[in-house]
């Protein structure tokens, strides 16, 4: 199937919607920035495979509830997408194009056979995300993530949250960011990192809540230049029950007076490893 549309000062919604027997399409999507391509192939349940290029406007929940998609090719030049591959549960691989920095929520939620990040193919880096929260949420057999590098996004709140298999987070550095709370929270599997760094972010809190296989988080640095509210860091490890070395943890955040924060749930006098 070979799709060509452009949208002009105006938005296209739900074009093949629950059109069970496609099994394959090509699509060429040309947009200026006001337009907008919706659930253009939303509920086709027979549908496997997508080439798809894309440019301006913003592409929202094009293939989510198609259970069959295992693959696809998205070439992206502009606008934003959202919710892109919501609930594909036999997504495996992924090759992406990105233009120019781009706002990619929801993008993988529910995926739950995407098992590792080296199945996205990134040909201009993670560094074109400007905005991760819930990128993969709910993606239960998600089991490693590594080499990740993405600087001065806005929002990266629940961003692996309910990755209930994840085990291996490495080689990651993600910063300049203003809201990462909840963002590994229900990571029941997760039991260490190795050379990860996350840093200038504002806002952490419960951002390991209920990671109750953590064990060790000496391979983590937290940094943050100023907290500026009270509620900012509270909660950090809530409900980590196995969690006990700290001894290489580094936090260096600078309160400014503003202190007020319960990092291991409501005690601040269990607060271990290298306070700068």
């Amino acid at each position: 199937m070979n799709v060509s549309a452009y949208c002009n000062n105006g938005s296209i919604y739900n074009t093949f919607a629950n059109c069970t027997n496609i099994t394959s399409a090509n699509v060429s999507v040309a947009q200026n920035n006001t337009g907008g391509i919706y659930n253009m192939f939303v509920g086709c349940t027979n549908l496997t495979t997508a080439n798809i290029f894309v440019t301006g406007g913003t592409v929202g929940e094009l293939f989510s509830n198609c259970p069959n998609f295992t693959s696809i090719n998205i070439t992206l030049n502009g606008g934003a997408i959202s919710r892109t591959f919501v609930n594909c549960k036999n997504l495996q691989t992924v090759n992406i194009n990105i233009g120019h920095r781009i706002s990619t929520p929801n993008l993988f939620y529910g995926c739950s056979s995407l098992t590792s990040t080296q199945n996205i193919i990134l040909n201009s880096g993670w560094n074109y995300f400007c905005s991760t929260n819930h990128m993969f949420a709910n993606c239960t057999n998600l089991k490693d993530v590594s080499n990740i590098q993405i600087t001065n996004i806005s929002n990266a709140i629940n961003m692996f949250e309910n990755c209930t298999n994840l085990e291996n987070f490495f080689d990651i550095s993600i910063g300049g960011t203003y809201w990462a709370s909840n963002m590994f929270r229900n990571c029941s599997n997760l039991t260490n990192f190795n050379n990860v760094s996350i840093y200038g972010i504002n806002i952490y809190d419960n951002m390991f809540r209920d990671c109750k296989s953590l064990k060790s988080v000496s391979g983590l640095t937290m940094c943050q230049e100023r907290v500026t509210r009270t509620y900012s860091m509270s909660n950090i490890f809530v409900n980590c029950t196995n969690l006990t070395d700290l001894q290489s943890f580094s936090f260096c955040w600078d309160f400014s007076g503003n202190n007020i924060f319960t990092p291991f749930g409501y005690y601040n006098d269990v607060l271990a490893g290298t306070v700068q």
